[in-house]
């Protein structure tokens, strides 16, 4: 699934030069026609592996991606 339009910010921070955590920060205005349980489904669907893939780049092109990276949902 891809959610651009709701992702605010991603940090990046390596622990040990070895291990990568990541901090995605998602925003996701209610209106009245949408689903306010949105992003606890997609959370939920992936409840068995907690895997998550991240795909990110540059604003200035963004159709060029640098890294897809896969990680694993420890909190939410």
């Amino acid at each position: 699934m891809k959610f651009p339009n709701y992702i605010k910010s991603l940090r990046i921070s390596t622990i040990n030069g070895i291990v990568n955590t990541y901090t995605l920060s998602i925003e996701y205005t209610v209106r009245e026609t949408d689903d306010p349980n949105f992003f606890e489904k997609v959370f939920s669907s992936v409840s068995q592996t907690r895997k998550i893939k991240f795909s990110y780049g540059d604003l200035a092109y963004p159709y060029v991606t640098y890294k897809d990276e896969e990680a694993i949902i420890t909190d939410v």
